[in-house]
């Protein structure tokens, strides 16, 4: 008996499935067709518009070389001696995410003291969906290595970092997608900022203000942003005194109103502040210093305290009448604060419990208009000699005491009491009187008499007058003719 064998081409391949699919390859399998009598010699595979010759009766291959995040349309048929089968159903897959390539053209457009302006282009290879681009900027700061990230929209191809002055830093750039992050770009950019003006000096510290000074201390910025120079302290005194109503001229510094400013350097970090005015509303202010300028200032406003008074200016005291000194002055410059009052002090040279002290609250001490303040003691002993003195007191206490002495004007005496006239054997008068309880200066004796007829005074041939005339006789109180007896002065007027 014969047989005879008919060959035929093996039956399309069935079951086509990917049993592993990753970015870059996909492994398929299938089941193996009925060969119709003649073995199967391999498969073509079929995978977008490549074929592949998969030479082996293996039902299983790993497609590579795909590129990432790509749709692939699969198919496979088998062969033998006698030709190929028909094309199996195909298959579409789409490969996994990858990694992007780098960005390209990455650049830094400008930059300053507080921003850097960057640009690129995207990767040439998303391999994906770019879910966002991370720069990286690393920097050494305040003794330390800081790394820090900013992301960036994948819609942007640009963008602005915000940094700090005097610094360097290093930045890069990656893409990322879900498969994570790819390569950074090619170049590493470099860049240092310029200098800035710092920040605030820190822990500033005002002491305590005394009426002519006051100590500030404080601590380096946190952020120099540069070669710290040095600080400035600059004090702007009120135009006036806080008790003046217009503006004074003042000697000490500094002059009101117009900044006094000071430099200190950068290792210095306190100051003490003198030639302060008191009573006097300040502003100080605290600001370090980089070649790029000044930073922010620290503002304190303080007022020193009161102190005493200088003293009164032009003082004088000036006598008036017997019983009347008239006292002038002006203002202590610089008062010192808030004029309270002047006590006037005046005694007798010759006798300190005669000392009278005079509180001065009447006086309009406070009206800038009247350059000249007067005051009149009053009720004072006739031709006597006085010490004067007059102060200024604030809340601080009294004032330097400015000094003068002046004499009462001299008055008429008090009249003589019991004066007699006797008759002399001789035919002489005897005058006595008891001399003035109260003399109000230096004084003399006048005697005024009337000759009834006409005498010859041998004597005084001046004297030789007619009757009835008033004769006027002047005596010191050292005329060698006086005498003193036991009832006062006497005088003997001879014929």
């Amino acid at each position: 008996t014969a047989y005879v064998t008919v060959q035929a081409v093996p039956e399309r391949p069935v079951d086509l499935m990917a049993i592993e699919i990753q970015s870059r390859f996909i492994v398929i399998n299938w089941t193996e067709p009925h060969n119709n009598n003649a073995p199967i010699s391999g498969y073509y595979i079929f995978v977008n518009d490549i074929t592949i010759t998969h030479s082996s009766v293996e039902t299983k291959y790993n497609i590579t070389e795909l590129s990432p995040y790509t749709n692939y349309t699969i198919s496979v048929l088998a062969f033998n001696i006698i030709g190929n089968s028909s094309v199996s159903e195909g298959i579409v897959h789409q490969t996994l995410e990858d990694v992007p390539s780098p960005p390209r053209n990455f650049m830094n457009v400008s930059s300053n003291s507080t921003a850097i302006s960057l640009t690129w282009d995207p990767p040439a290879e998303h391999n994906g969906v770019l879910l966002y681009y991370i720069i990286t900027f690393t920097y050494f700061d305040m003794n330390r290595n800081i790394v820090n990230e900013t992301a960036v929209p994948t819609d942007q191809t640009e963008t602005v970092l915000t940094v700090f002055a005097a610094l360097t830093y290093s930045i890069t750039i990656r893409a990322n997608t879900s498969a994570g992050f790819g390569d950074p770009a090619e170049n590493v950019l470099i860049i240092t900022t310029p200098e800035d003006a710092p920040t605030p000096p820190e822990d500033v510290v005002l002491g305590m203000a005394t009426p002519t000074s006051v100590v500030i201390s404080w601590q380096p910025p946190v952020r120099p942003n540069g070669v710290l120079l040095g600080y400035q302290l600059t004090l702007v005194a009120s135009a006036m005194e806080k008790s003046r109503r217009r503006r004074d001229v003042i000697l000490l510094m500094p002059t009101p109103g117009i900044p006094l400013v000071m430099n200190v350097t950068s290792d210095t970090t306190s100051a003490n502040i003198t030639n302060l005015v008191p009573s006097t509303d300040n502003t100080l202010i605290v600001q370090a210093r980089t070649s790029a300028g000044l930073g922010d200032p620290v503002v304190f406003n303080f007022t020193t305290p009161e102190t005493i008074p200088t003293a009164p200016q032009n003082f004088t005291v000036t006598n008036m009448s017997s019983t009347e000194l008239l006292v002038t002055w002006g203002r202590p410059d610089p008062v010192g604060g808030i004029l309270l009052t002047y006590e006037l002090v005046y005694v007798q040279s010759d006798d300190v419990s005669t000392m009278i002290r005079i509180n001065l609250t009447g006086v309009n001490y406070d009206d800038f208009n009247n350059i000249e303040l007067t005051y009149i003691i009053k009720n004072l002993t006739i031709n006597t000699l006085y010490n004067v003195s007059l102060s200024a007191y604030t809340s601080a206490g009294r004032g330097d005491i400015a000094e003068n002495i002046e004499k009462t004007n001299e008055d008429a005496p008090d009249p003589v009491t019991n004066f007699k006239v006797s008759e002399m054997q001789d035919g002489s008068l005897l005058l006595t009187w008891v001399p003035p309880s109260e003399r109000n200066g230096e004084y003399r004796y006048i005697i005024n008499y009337t000759f009834m007829s006409r005498f010859n005074y041998s004597d005084h041939p001046d004297r030789n007058e007619s009757s009835n005339d008033v004769i006027t006789l002047t005596l010191d109180r050292e005329d060698n003719e006086l005498e003193s007896g036991k009832n006062g002065i006497q005088y003997k007027l001879v014929n």
